[in-house]
């Protein structure tokens, strides 16, 4: 836990991830999106600048329980409605404020 029981709000552009709020913030406008695709965001936001394997991913986000690949694909597909992208890198794009 942070000093005074604080977490950090990440921001990237105009992009912000608010964890004690699980909230995701486009343009300070909320989007909307589940709780793994939230706790998965929290994750590389955490980790920003090294490199998260989806093994470390899978296991940080469903917490050592027995997932397939296919449900990281399947998160993948949420995300990429909302110009989301995980894997090598991933973004935000201000487009998924207005949809």
């Amino acid at each position: 836990m942070f000093a005074g029981g604080h977490q950090p709000v990440y921001a990237s552009g105009e992009c912000e991830i608010d964890p004690a709020r699980r909230e995701l913030r486009i343009l300070g406008l909320g989007v909307p999106i589940g709780g793994r695709a939230f706790e998965i965001l929290e994750v590389l936001a955490q980790s920003a600048g090294e490199l998260v394997t989806k093994d470390e991913l899978m296991n940080r986000v469903w917490l050592g329980a027995v997932v397939t690949e296919n449900t990281l694909t399947s998160m993948q597909e949420q995300f990429a409605g909302r110009s989301v992208r995980i894997g090598v890198c991933w973004r935000l794009s201000p487009a998924a404020a207005i949809a």
